[in-house]
């Protein structure tokens, strides 16, 4: 019985010791009590595939510290992590990858789709805070494809607890680029929710990313504002402006835009004659939407 004892507790003292060396990336360390450990428990395969896992990344990193400098040896070891490890392996390679990144020049603008950036990264491991700071900085110094990077920055404010900041942060997204929106990654399940509705309203699915702002404002998700979290602006307030005709803008985007007029005119401005001629269009342009819309005004 004493012997069991022992064996057992020497066994936890080995894996712990093993975890330690594993999220430090001391791998030559944790391979050497992983053959420790499975001479106590030479019958347990899941152990033999994490010496395994082990000792290929310990050669992978070797090959990494040799290679020339740059973003492209960082993003190899970035797909490897795709591959069976052990968990606290993954998560100090992803430490490891940030750190990498870090270092490289303006790494807020180095993006490789779909997710190869410093706050996707973050994201992934639970550091929202810092994640959010890099999306802003990157939206700043001007990335392309800001649809996409207004959309990570609502994630990471969702995820910091900021979700009406968020949500403008969507609104802005879907109002500049609804394509380029990585939609399936939203962190906000309500909005997620959203084009299941419209689909079930009759809007065909390949509409439905773009009808998202105006739906969302019927849905009391959206308000009719982007501004968002950030000191700068992140969105250019001229786009906004409700231009006369839709063939300058996708249909959706102007009855938005007809909206925004719209609610202003009656909360603001009461100037009922434009307010009405506005009415109008919008029942022209969608009599489905505007049938919703006065529902939502009249309670």
């Amino acid at each position: 019985m004493q012997l069991d004892l022992f064996l057992d507790n020497h066994h936890t003292i080995l894996v712990n010791a093993a975890n330690k060396h594993l999220r430090n990336l001391e791998l030559e360390q944790a391979s050497t009590l992983y053959q420790e450990i499975r001479a106590l428990t030479p019958d347990d395969p899941p152990l033999l595939s994490a010496k395994i896992a082990i000792e290929n990344w310990q050669r992978r990193l070797e090959l990494f510290r040799t290679a020339p400098s740059g973003v492209d040896r960082i993003y190899r070891l970035y797909e490897l992590l795709s591959e069976p490890a052990p968990a606290l392996l993954l998560a100090g390679l992803r430490s490891f990858i940030i750190a990498q990144l870090q270092m490289e020049e303006s790494p807020e603008l180095i993006f490789i789709p779909p997710g190869f950036h410093l706050g996707c990264l973050l994201l992934e491991i639970g550091r929202s805070a810092e994640a959010e700071t890099w999306f802003v900085f990157a939206l700043n110094s001007g990335i392309r494809g800001r649809g996409r990077f207004l959309a990570y920055l609502g994630d990471a404010l969702v995820m910091n607890g900021k979700p009406g900041d968020a949500r403008k942060c969507y609104l802005a997204a879907f109002l500049e680029d609804p394509l380029g929106v990585d939609f399936s990654g939203l962190r906000d399940h309500a909005i997620r929710e959203l084009p299941i509705e419209m689909e079930e309203e009759g809007i065909p699915v390949e509409e439905t990313v773009f009808w998202l702002p105006v739906w969302g404002w019927l849905k009391g998700i959206f308000g009719l504002e982007t501004t968002v979290w950030d000191r700068k602006q992140l969105f250019n307030s001229e786009l906004l402006k409700v231009e006369s005709t839709s063939g300058e803008k996708p249909l959706p985007r102007l009855w938005f835009e007809y909206l925004r007029s719209a609610e202003r005119l009656r909360t603001e401005f009461r100037d009922d004659g434009e307010l009405l001629r506005l009415r109008r269009k919008m029942k022209d342009l969608s009599p489905l939407l505007f049938t919703r819309y006065m529902e939502k005004i009249r309670g």
